[in-house]
């Protein structure tokens, strides 16, 4: 993804960069009755359709990455269960989110990530904002009002904080 090609890739690249920053945030929208859509989710979905518009439009295809064998089976796992399912909406969402998450999501920023530039911005923003979310966590067990096992900075719920703080210690050799 090179930056230089015009504004629709300076839109796609601002994108990226926007996905990056509204990721760790899991504010929603109720939809459906418990069933919810973030803005992470909507961004990532528009932003995945112009890089799309931007591929045809360059016809640059060497830029795709495809996604992995295992994350299509993956997808075709959640596609194959809804059938089984009785909250047919909800299912239908997950799938939507699995599919950005696990294959437009892979392939955009596996796209962008190609570009040193791009690269180096996104690591910036996703740095920032990883040190934000973590900080806002700090604060949370640091305050008597707040129980040990309550804290979540801006996620749901202390799982996906645990995640996060898991994945920084996979990478604190970088």
């Amino acid at each position: 993804m090179n930056s230089q090609e015009g504004w629709l890739s300076k839109v796609v690249v601002f994108g990226v960069l926007a996905v990056v920053v509204l990721a760790p945030t899991q504010y929603s929208i109720e939809i459906a009755k418990k069933t919810y859509v973030s803005p992470v989710d909507l961004a990532l979905g528009a932003v995945f359709v112009l890089w799309g518009l931007d591929i045809i439009r360059s016809r640059s295809w060497s830029r795709i990455l495809w996604p992995s064998v295992f994350a299509v089976l993956f997808l075709a796992a959640n596609i194959a269960s809804l059938s089984k399912s009785g909250l047919h909406l909800k299912s239908l969402k997950e799938i939507v989110q699995n599919s950005e998450y696990f294959i437009a999501g892979f392939m955009l920023l596996g796209s962008a990530v190609q570009d040193p530039g791009i690269r180096r911005k996104a690591v910036y923003a996703f740095l920032g904002v990883a040190s934000a979310v973590i900080l806002l966590g700090a604060v949370q067990y640091l305050s008597p009002s707040i129980r040990a096992f309550e804290v979540c900075s801006t996620f749901v719920n202390r799982n996906v904080l645990g995640g996060i703080r898991v994945v920084l210690g996979l990478y604190s050799d970088l």
